[in-house]
């Protein structure tokens, strides 16, 4: 059960292609480079449930497959759930892996780095628009992000 696995410190679990994330209301060393490594490259059914999981498919599918399909990745939640902390994490993921990627067929200029890491940069301004202190959360959306990488 969910609750079992959030005991273990296992905040993530796979329904099917659905990931299912508990927010543990603190800092957990889960997303490192170290553990970003373990993903790469790696088919989605070798992997354990984790965001870096749903992130490394949607690149996989959409940058490595022949036929290379746009992806979308939805966040839902309640307030405080953590959708900001996932998106900042599978956005940090994707960043990551696209350096490596442009660094292994010297493809990017470094404008395009810059490019990337002003995306990720991007992501306080977006929040400080529309927010509202909630019961659980002092910075909570009042609206819904769509984000084009």
């Amino acid at each position: 059960s969910l609750r079992e696995r959030y005991g273990q410190d296992e905040f993530y679990s796979m329904v099917g292609p659905i990931l299912i994330s508990i927010n543990p209301y603190k800092w957990c060393d889960i997303y490192s480079p170290e553990v970003m490594a373990k993903f790469r490259g790696q088919p989605a059914n070798e992997m354990n449930a984790h965001v870096f999981r749903i992130a490394e498919s949607a690149y996989n599918a959409a940058a490595r497959s022949q036929d290379r399909q746009n992806q979308a990745i939805v966040i839902s939640g309640e307030s405080g759930a953590g959708k900001t902390e996932a998106t900042k994490i599978i956005m940090n993921y994707l960043s990551r892996v696209t350096q490596e990627s442009a660094a292994e067929e010297a493809a990017l200029s470094g404008e395009k780095r810059g490019l990337e890491q002003r995306v990720l940069d991007s992501n306080p301004l977006l929040e400080a628009f529309g927010n509202a202190k909630t019961l659980r959360n002092d910075n909570s959306s009042r609206f819904g992000k769509f984000i084009e990488i």
